[in-house]
């Protein structure tokens, strides 16, 4: 069987298609010979589609096999996108952390495992250099890659790409993919229409802010019109709706009219974490719930090494408590009890699989629910589950909570490919996990066109666009023009209607860091200080104006307006700054007296002060400093994307030569990640 699969690969990677487009049904040979009539199936129902579908089949060794494969059909076959199907290697991708929305995990200090990213952008993104690091001795599967510092510091994927990856947790793997082709093959028939859409906000997502949370409706009805001609269409939910919204949301999730549902919550790789402990109604409820916190503490301590007793005397002290409340933390009967009550609170892998999920695709707005390093994940058992669900959209490891999750969205109602959307907003940790070529039928309804042209004159979309997404994304493109004009187009979005636009103009307009417009954001936040992201991103990242005159311009201004005992924000101010100076501490300090100057200055990464720059710079290029301290800062200096300095700071640093090749590496790789927005 397997040298006929081999030939079978052989065949197929020659006679070139000169006109059509491709796409590549690439599988393990196992998987093949269990399923070879299902995945034949599913081939026949692309190329139904216009796609000229082939299967390649073999024993996928490296990543290296695969990646060369598709660039050679790329070039070839004119291949638009792939899919790859039961035990293909995982790349697992190093020196890379800025390509992510969120991930800054220490690659020095944490396992190589938990430190890396798998992502399939080292398969879908051919422009990207990468160098092999090693495979893993156990989980042989991963492959482990840095990405190169002559490589590009962007992603600009070149085809699509999907990851149908059965598992062994609920049945057979065989059996699980058979079950799951087949039913894909019955529903890419159907060609649904995306008319009917369910949004779910979990706790903790936009800091349960009302305000954020609305606007989801006016970029969904510019997007998916269609869901908003009757009372089915588009259902939002929120998780403070009833006190425990499991049943509910999974009750939604079988609705057989479904086509897509958004999910707006905190994860990990087998759980969806869509609400907390429901607020207490008398006395004994929180009591209840004060106790299972403080039983949980303990439980959290001893996890992480603690002796039990320990554990407990601790958290007693630190909150004032009598041994009534942890007592029985360990008693079999309360640890059960406390288990029920805690899988009430979220959706878990066995509530997916006898749940049946029915709505024809997902997408998780949540850390690692697309984490394809496991065994099984959240977006796969959706799609694995025996109901209608074919495809879903997750991440692989944690992510940013500002961020837009439906970028594009409504070129899903134009008969786009899951892929081809997803091509376009690909980050390095999201992944279509499922069919990328599956498309919805065509809507006939007037979608506001979100893409921007090159030519398009950004600052005026910005300030005028009709729709919310629109001048969203034109502001988005600013940020690779000059200064002066994303400047300008960052103090006009301050006063956009789209609360997330909204927020991400304040994030960045602080991050900018320019003293000039202090005044626009001071007054930004005055006029949005009841929306909680806006004045979040503000108080967080105004340490990033120089001198502290963000704080002196708030303690000069008026704030009579505002209610008797509000929190004005001032103290998470001046905590901003206390972080900032913690920073410059470290820059002043010499040597490697201790390993906390390294962690210290690690946090410039989230917290790129341009006023800093300068003695960044030049801790970099002084050589009488440890080496390990200037590989941290010369990183660092790779996430002042932003700043108002950032030309200068690439220009001293591209004209500096390093002597040592890891921090000229390393110098190459923060330049380029610069060079990104200077062109």
């Amino acid at each position: 069987m397997m040298k006929r699969l081999i030939i079978l690969l052989n065949l197929l990677w020659g006679a070139p298609l000169l006109h059509a487009q491709s796409f590549a049904i690439v599988v393990d040979a196992d998987s093949y010979t269990h399923c070879g009539p299902q995945i034949e199936a599913y081939a026949a129902s692309v190329r139904a589609d216009g796609l000229e579908a082939f299967v390649a089949a073999g024993p996928w060794e490296t990543p290296e096999a695969v990646r060369d494969s598709l660039r050679s059909w790329h070039a070839s076959r004119a291949l638009a996108g792939t899919v790859f199907i039961g035990n293909i290697p995982v790349p697992m991708i190093r020196k890379a952390q800025h390509l992510t929305s969120a991930f800054k995990m220490d690659e020095q200090n944490f396992p190589m495992r938990d430190s890396s990213v798998p992502s399939d952008r080292f398969y879908d993104d051919f422009d990207l250099v990468f160098r092999p690091v090693g495979r893993d001795s156990v989980e042989t599967r991963f492959f482990y890659y840095e990405l190169a510092p002559e490589s590009p510091q962007e992603i600009s994927c070149d085809i699509f790409s999907g990851r149908i990856h059965p598992s062994d947790k609920f049945q057979d793997r065989y059996t699980e993919l058979s079950k799951y082709l087949t039913k894909l093959v019955r529903l890419r028939a159907e060609e649904n229409e995306l008319d009917r859409v369910m949004s779910y906000t979990g706790e903790g997502s936009f800091s349960d802010s009302m305000i954020a949370w609305k606007d989801e409706a006016v970029t969904l009805a510019e997007q998916v019109p269609g869901a908003f001609h009757d009372i089915d269409g588009a259902t939002f939910f929120v998780f403070y709706q009833y006190p425990y919204m499991k049943d509910i949301v999974l009750k939604e999730c079988r609705r057989d009219d479904l086509d897509l549902v958004l999910f707006h919550c905190h994860g990990t790789p087998e759980r969806q974490w869509i609400q907390g402990t429901p607020p207490a109604t008398c006395d004994d409820e929180y009591y209840a719930a004060a106790k299972l916190q403080a039983r949980n503490a303990v439980r959290r301590k001893v996890r992480f090494g603690a002796e039990p007793a320990a554990a407990m005397a601790e958290i007693m002290r630190q909150h004032d408590l009598d041994t009534t409340w942890v007592a029985d933390t360990f008693d079999p009967e309360v640890v059960k009890a406390d288990s029920l009550a805690d899988l009430r609170l979220g959706i878990v892998l066995e509530d997916v699989w006898a749940a049946k999920p029915n709505a024809r695709m997902y997408i998780f707005d949540a850390c690692y629910n697309g984490d394809f390093r496991e065994e099984d994940n959240i977006a796969s058992r959706y799609i694995f589950s025996d109901g209608n669900a074919v495809v879903s959209l997750g991440n692989t490891v944690n992510v940013l909570q500002d961020k837009a999750s439906s970028t594009y969205l409504g070129l899903l109602t134009q008969g786009c490919t899951v892929g081809e959307w997803h091509r376009r907003t690909a980050i390095l940790e999201s992944h279509v996990i499922g069919d990328p070529a599956f498309h919805f039928r065509p809507t006939r309804e007037q979608v506001l066109d979100p893409v921007i042209s090159p030519d398009d004159d950004l600052l005026d979309i910005v300030r005028h666009g009709k729709g919310y997404m629109q001048r969203y994304n034109a502001l988005t493109q600013l940020k690779y023009r000059d200064m002066d004009s994303y400047r300008a187009g960052l103090r006009a979005a301050l006063e956009d209607p789209y609360e997330f636009t909204r927020r991400k103009a304040a994030y960045w307009l602080c991050r900018v860091g320019h003293p000039d417009d202090v005044p626009a954001v001071l007054d930004a936040y005055f006029h949005d200080i009841n929306t909680k992201r806006v004045a979040f991103n503000i108080c967080n990242n105004s340490a990033c104006f120089p001198d502290s005159t963000f704080l002196k311009a708030f303690d000069a201004a008026d704030k009579s307006f505002l209610h008797p005992g509000m929190n004005d924000g001032r103290q998470a101010l001046v905590s901003a700054i206390g972080l900032r100076d913690y920073a410059a501490e470290a820059i002043a300090r010499h040597g490697n007296g201790s390993r906390g100057r390294a962690s210290m200055l690690h946090i410039l990464r989230n917290n790129p002060y341009p006023q800093l720059a300068p003695d960044l710079v030049k801790l970099v290029m002084d050589e009488t400093e440890p080496l390990n301290i200037r590989l941290v800062v010369a990183e660092a200096l790779g996430w002042f994307t932003d700043a108002y300095n950032r030309d200068w700071i690439a220009g001293q640093l591209r004209d500096y030569k390093a002597n040592d090749p890891a921090l000229q590496d390393e110098i190459t790789r923060t330049v380029g990640r610069l060079n990104v927005y200077l062109r």
